[in-house]
């Protein structure tokens, strides 16, 4: 299930995306917010997916 949460409705000519994928260490969460933080972005949606499992084990 995907979900679309916007935070500011803007009219804008061009935008950036920073998107992560969980892992294991966190990494791809921290380089995020990194970039957006440096990068001096603005939050306004957050796109939310409900987590799959990694393996899926039947015995």
């Amino acid at each position: 299930m995907l979900k679309l949460e916007i935070l500011v409705k803007k009219k804008v000519d061009t935008f950036r995306i920073f998107a992560s994928l969980p892992d294991m260490g966190r990494v791809g969460g921290l380089v995020s917010s990194f970039l957006a933080s440096n990068l001096e972005t603005e939050h306004i949606a957050n796109i939310i997916s409900n987590p799959k499992p990694w393996v899926n084990v039947k015995d």
